[in-house]
């Protein structure tokens, strides 16, 4: 009788905790990825996912190690997850993808701009090669599709 329990109750636990890990997962229906011409670096970068209009900018010029923000605003988009990460071709950059998080409190958004807007203090990474050649992806889930833009930058 005791195991039976013991075994319903594994069992129990098992099947909630998979539940609940699924529920908080990235899953998404399709996944699309774009690339972007416009360097972040130089200007504030408008794209289009989906039919919602974005824009990204950085805080200030980013540096290896130095936090910095990366704000992105639209007008109409209320995605399930926003998040930036940094990759450069042939390298593996360890883990660094970034949760964007939605600002609501009215100090941080003016009444005269009513967009929504996200931001993420983010680290980049070093290159053990001293290369300077970086590619920002940003995902946005909304309606159970990813959509991945990618926007290229150099260093200087």
């Amino acid at each position: 009788m005791k195991i039976t329990v013991l075994f319903v109750l594994v069992l129990s636990v098992s099947y909630f905790a998979g539940q609940w890990l699924k529920q908080n997962e990235l899953t998404e229906k399709e996944s699309f990825k774009y690339h972007s011409l416009c360097d972040p670096l130089k200007n504030e970068c408008t794209f289009n996912q989906s039919g919602n209009i974005y824009k990204l900018k950085f805080s200030g010029a980013p540096s290896s190690l130095v936090s910095f923000d990366v704000l992105l605003t639209s007008a109409y988009s209320f995605p399930e997850r926003v998040s930036v990460s940094f990759e450069m071709d042939g390298m593996q950059m360890g883990l660094n993808e970034f949760q964007m998080r939605y600002i609501n409190e009215k100090a941080e958004v003016s009444a005269a701009n009513e967009n929504t807007r996200w931001r993420a203090e983010v680290l980049l990474p070093v290159c053990s090669l001293g290369r300077n050649d970086w590619a920002l992806n940003v995902k946005i889930l909304s309606n159970s599709e990813l959509h991945i833009t990618e926007f290229r930058f150099k260093l200087p």
